[in-house]
């Protein structure tokens, strides 16, 4: 990015005139903005601030100046574009380049959705670069001492994380605390329903030194720039999940102040400002001004955080992505670290069932868009279980705990009063869900397909309208003898873990 041409003109396309009331001026600020709210995961909150800011352009000078004056962003195999954040202190803050904030957005312009993986700081990890074994957020660190250079450091970090997730990540973008705190403040602060009280007596005081103490109350809060950053980095008396989801929350906060406020040219200028001083990026100009025509189909974002906490397999904010585990401290000198699902310490870079559920995220993102919730049950006959020496497992239960990992919305299991043949999926709803069919069937024979209105319920509302909503889960996945026939789910009683081919 270059901040010297004042005008912020479309060059390419023919000179403007220095006034903020240039349709190609306002293009170009709202590009730049875009590129802000990217860093920080709520661009699809742009569809309404796209209109207010350039309501006076006509849809077809939109397109004109998307379409001729643009780089199209690298893509992956299946059409996503990938960027690597990362949110560090800077310098004037202890350990300042150690990342506090590692995220993977992934975004596919023609579905609209917006994934986002949150990596823990304490997954243990070889840094690529000089091959040394520590904690992944002490790697961006290491690379920037060797190379004294915060691009050429990221440039490494992305290798390393494509490396680990088995993704093409060809983007990245970083920003410090002090950007982080003034775009906060910029926006005048932003409130966000606080889940749960935090008591931490150990966040870092502002001489780096000692520690100073980060009090929050659960509940509605206002928060400035600030706070909104202690609240994104309180970790100890928390947790590196607990810190991922405290930082959506931050997302969903900026993007409604965003909604609610409006952008002004002011304050889009200043937002400016802070972008190019502080956000370190490869992410050209260019590139960014041929997102422009995909903002009509920006949609919702799920975000996914990589942990050992299994039981919070469908989160309000953050998906579990339990893939993780702890290994004994013995093995890593007393270190309370992470490990991979598979890893060991002899053989940490054992990626593949990280690397199965991130290749199934990607491959199958428009299902993530319809989210409907889903009971598993139990329609296998036990006579025919005995046959196979299986009595006693709980089918529904364990494919229900996989499902859950790779971000589905589970509502309950149960047993069928009737037994069944085939494995088959009731919709109760009277609705269409293809992709989450297509998803399904990543993890089971489905032979049947059966839409009905069962969970449909018909009522009148206070004032007399007519409203239907539905009663219980969305789908219905019934587990046939063909759940056992079909799959290589089970050796003995124990379910095959993490594997979404079976």
């Amino acid at each position: 990015m270059n901040n010297k041409n004042k005008d912020f003109s479309v060059n390419t396309v023919g000179k403007v005139k220095k006034t903020e009331k240039s349709p190609k001026n306002l293009i170009k600020i709202l590009v730049l903005i875009m590129g802000i709210i990217l860093i920080f995961a709520f661009s699809f909150a742009l569809v309404s601030q796209f209109k207010n800011i350039v309501s006076s352009i006509s849809e077809s000078t939109i397109g004109f100046v998307s379409k001729t004056v643009w780089t199209e962003m690298q893509r992956d195999e299946y059409g996503n574009i990938n960027i690597l954040f990362l949110g560090y202190g800077g310098a004037d803050h202890r350990g300042g380049f150690l990342t506090d904030s590692m995220m993977v957005a992934s975004r596919n312009p023609d579905i609209g959705e917006v994934i986002m993986f949150s990596i823990p700081r304490d997954l243990w990890v070889q840094n690529s670069l000089t091959q040394a074994q520590g904690r992944i957020n002490s790697v961006f660190s290491q690379m920037y001492g060797k190379t004294k250079d915060i691009h050429e450091a990221a440039s490494w970090f992305t290798l390393q994380m494509e490396e680990m997730l088995g993704m093409q990540i060809p983007y990245y973008a970083t920003i410090d605390f002090s950007a982080f705190k003034e775009v906060i403040d910029t926006l005048g602060g932003i409130d966000i329903d606080v889940p749960e009280s935090i008591y931490d007596p150990y966040y870092p005081a502002d001489n780096m030194i000692d520690y100073q103490t980060f009090h929050i109350e659960a509940g509605p809060q206002h928060l400035d720039g600030t706070t909104a950053l202690k609240y994104a980095r309180s970790r100890y008396t928390t947790s590196d999940f607990s810190r991922s989801l405290r930082q959506q929350l931050i997302i969903e906060a900026v993007k409604d102040k965003l909604l609610d406020s409006g952008l002004s040219i002011s304050n889009a200028q200043e937002l400016y400002n802070h972008y190019v001083s502080y956000v370190n990026t490869n992410i050209s100009f260019q590139e960014m001004l041929w997102t422009v025509q995909y903002l009509p189909q920006l949609g919702k974002f799920t975000s996914f955080g990589f942990t050992i906490e299994c039981s919070l397999g469908n989160f309000k904010a953050t998906k579990a992505a339990c893939f993780l585990y702890n290994p004994s401290r013995d093995l890593f000198g007393g270190a309370s670290i992470m490990l991979p699902m598979g890893a060991t310490a002899n053989n940490i870079k054992n990626y593949d069932q990280m690397q199965g559920f991130i290749d199934f995220i990607l491959s199958n993102q428009a299902w993530l868009q319809e989210n409907p919730s889903i009971e598993v049950i139990n329609a296998i006959d036990k006579t025919y279980v005995r046959t196979k020496k299986l009595s006693g497992v709980a089918f529904a239960g364990q494919l229900a705990s996989k499902l859950k990992r790779y971000g589905f919305w589970i509502e309950s299991t149960k047993n069928a009063e009737i037994t069944s043949t085939g494995t088959y999926i009731l919709i109760q709803d009277g609705k269409e869900y293809p992709a989450t069919i297509k998803a399904l069937e990543s993890f089971l024979p489905v032979t049947d397909i059966r839409i009905g209105t069962g969970n449909l319920v018909t009522d009148i509302d206070f004032s007399g309208n007519v409203i239907q909503y539905v009663e219980g889960a969305n789908i219905s996945l019934y587990l046939g003898e063909d759940y056992l026939d079909g799959t290589a789910t089970f050796s003995g009683l124990v379910e095959k873990k993490f594997s979404y081919t079976l």
